[in-house]
Parts: C-alpha cells; sequence; structure tokens
C-alpha cells in the first residue's frame, strides 16, 4: 500500500506549493506532471479492487451486459486491441482527459486533483469504471448550468447514462443547483438529518421492509433480498466520517459563495443523514455528489483572507484526506484487493486474481458504515 501513499504526499505537496508558492510556470508543469503520474499509476494498474471480477469477463467475453454506451465503448476498444488491460489504460486516459478540463477551471488544480484521489478518488477510478463516466460527463456540463444552456447539458447527462443509469439524477440538477435557497431550510435539514442520524430512527428500513412484504412476488423479494444484506446489528453511530460533515457543512454555509458547490455539499450530507441505514447502497447515491467535498475545499482556500487562513483550510483537506485514504486502504478486505501491481512488471493472471477478490468477499459484512464502495 506504500505507494499510494507516496503518491498521497506528491500530490498534497504539490498542492501547497500551488496555494502558497510564487512561480506560476512551476505551477502549470507541476499539473501537467501530475496528470500523467495519475495516468501511468491507475492505467497500467492489474487486477486491483473489486470490480474487474466482472469487467474482465465483460470486456473478453461479453459474459456481463451493462448499458449500451459502456458496452459500446468496450467493444470498440475491444476492435483496437482485445486485451484488457490495453482496455483499462483507454479507460483511464478518458476519465483522466475529462479531469483535465474540468479541474482546470479550478485556481488550484493540483490540490483539487491531491483532494480527488485522497477523497473516493482511488476506488472510484478502480472499481466504478462506468459510474466515473457518468460523474465526470455531470462535472463537464456543469458550466452549462452557469451559462444556462439547457440542451448541452441534458446531451452530456445523457451520454451519462448511457454508461450508468443513475446519471438520470443529475438532469433534475439543471434546476436545483443554480437556485440560492433559505438559509433556514439549509439549517432545518441539517439539523433535522443530524437528528435522524443520531436517534437511528430507520424509518426507511422498516418502510422498505413493510414494501417489500406487501408487494411479494419478485419485485418485493428484490427488496428484501437487499435487506437482508444489511446486518441487524448495524447502527449509525457517531464516527470520524459523520464529524466531518460538520467543518464541511460550515465551511460551506459560512465561506463560500459558488451555490452549485454548496447545494452539491448539502445534498451530498443530507444524503448521508437520512439514508445511511442503507449502508452500502447509501455511498453508491452519495458518490454522485462526491465532487462537491474536492469543490467546496478548493474553494475554501480560494476564498480564505491571509496566509493562517488558508493554511487552516487546507490542513482541514489534508486532515479529511489522511482519514479517508486510511478508511479505505485498512478496511480487512481492501487489504487483500488492494495492494498495488503493475502490468509492467506484474502478470497475474485472471483465474489467480479471482481467489483473491473471493476470499477478500468473506469480508465485506465489516464494511457496513465505513462508506466504503464494495462489491454487494
Amino acid at each position: 500500500m506504500i505507494l499510494y501513499w507516496l503518491i498521497f504526499i506528491k500530490l498534497f505537496l504539490g498542492g501547497f506549493y500551488e496555494v502558497l508558492g510564487k512561480n506560476e510556470k512551476i505551477k502549470n508543469r507541476l499539473y501537467y506532471i501530475t496528470i500523467g503520474t495519475l495516468v501511468l499509476f491507475f492505467g497500467t494498474r492489474g487486477f486491483i479492487g473489486w470490480d474487474w471480477y466482472f469487467y474482465y469477463p465483460s470486456f473478453m467475453k461479453m459474459a456481463y451486459s451493462y448499458e449500451p454506451g459502456y458496452m459500446l465503448f468496450s467493444k470498440v476498444v475491444g476492435l483496437v486491441y482485445k486485451n484488457y488491460h490495453f482496455f483499462v489504460f483507454i479507460n483511464t486516459l478518458l476519465d483522466f482527459t475529462m479531469i483535465y478540463f474540468i479541474f482546470k477551471r479550478k485556481k488550484y488544480k493540483i490540490l483539487t486533483l491531491a483532494l480527488y484521489f485522497a477523497i473516493q478518488g482511488i476506488p472510484m477510478e478502480v472499481d466504478l469504471m462506468r459510474n466515473i463516466k457518468s460523474i465526470l460527463l455531470f462535472l463537464l456540463s456543469i458550466k452549462y448550468i452557469e451559462e444556462k444552456r439547457f440542451l448541452p447539458f441534458l446531451g452530456l447527462n445523457i451520454l451519462g447514462f448511457t454508461f450508468h443509469i443513475t446519471a438520470l439524477l443529475y438532469i433534475p440538477m439543471y434546476f436545483i443547483l443554480p437556485r440560492k435557497y433559505d438559509w433556514r431550510l439549509i439549517w432545518g435539514l441539517f439539523i433535522l438529518g443530524n437528528l435522524y442520524y443520531l436517534l437511528d430512527l430507520k424509518i426507511i428500513i422498516r418502510g422498505m421492509e413493510y414494501i417489500g412484504t406487501s408487494l411479494g412476488g419478485g419485485m418485493g423479494h428484490k427488496i428484501l433480498g437487499y435487506m437482508s444484506v444489511i446486518p441487524k446489528t448495524f447502527h449509525n453511530r457517531v464516527t470520524l466520517l459523520y464529524l466531518e460533515r460538520i467543518p464541511l457543512f460550515l465551511l460551506g454555509f459560512f465561506l463560500c459563495k459558488n451555490e452549485i458547490n454548496k447545494n452539491s455539499l448539502y445534498i451530498w450530507i443530507y444524503i448521508f443523514l437520512f439514508t445511511s441505514e442503507l449502508s452500502i447502497a447509501s455511498v453508491r447515491i452519495g458518490i454522485l455528489f462526491i465532487y462537491s467535498v474536492w469543490f467546496i475545499l478548493e474553494e475554501g482556500v480560494e476564498r480564505a483572507k491571509g496566509k493562517k487562513a488558508k493554511i487552516a483550510v487546507l490542513t482541514l483537506g489534508l486532515t479529511i484526506g489522511l482519514l479517508r485514504t486510511w478508511n479505505h486502504l485498512s478496511f480487512s478486505g481492501n487489504k487483500i484487493t488492494y495492494p498495488y501491481r503493475s502490468v509492467l512488471y506484474d502478470h497475474e493472471t485472471y483465474e489467480k486474481s479471482k481467489v483473491r477478490v473471493d476470499r477478500a468477499r468473506k469480508t465485506i459484512g465489516d464494511g457496513h458504515g465505513r462508506e466504503l464502495l464494495l462489491q454487494y
């Protein structure tokens, strides 16, 4: 796992220099070098993480079928060269091409990259090969919300929908995100959400169990099947992952001015407070708005007045990044599936690697409540 931490350190050192340093030429070069480093790191990875377990046979044999955009993309790449590791590299190149243009709009581009890497970026790039396309296409479309151009916004998100169905949730964001909401609504939902979370009411689970039982049949069994995955002993707790939301909420509310960033952050926080009882499914919904954390922290540094204030917000970002990276890499299942392997020097086969994931799957129950992007 040491290589993840080395890249983490490099990224945050670059981010701190970008904020506190003076030489703009060096900063620009660092951004290009950092993008290149991440393309090489993620693009030449071997069988690490979880979801290659299904993506490999999907690409090589079309054994699993996904959304049509992803399947078409897979087929086109396969026509060029039918090699899964080549497919991973092209995927990574596409992702970081979009990231390059999205983050280029930020004042502190390297810092945003560091926050991306540390705060869910690793599992997003490694495991969410379809989701990340829809998320990045939405981030590209944000400029059309700002410009009030609905058709190009819609086009990008329909394209995102062809990679992952959850992109449909982004379409109403054209109308929701740019609005300025009454502070009483924002604080009211925040306080109510905290009460709901801390009292561990589990109203959603009870409601879904009732619906599943009432419906019966195939749909009812699917609902009850998912409910059975969530351990009965799982309870919402005051954890560092809960506590991190408080300074982020305050930072967004009091310091930041970009309504799209702020409203995205509020949605991300509300999803956590009101749906954490759904465990891993809640994380899969919340990941759609995780970008708000990267952008709020970057904007917070930009708007902070004076060197000390900037260092304070940088320290908050570094602390959350450390917590998130440690949370991901220290999980027992990820200790099995995430040790870094590069195809440049490690030629482990798919069949041999499958054994590792099968062993790691026995630990998935321990991941409930840890905001981990796991198979379920």
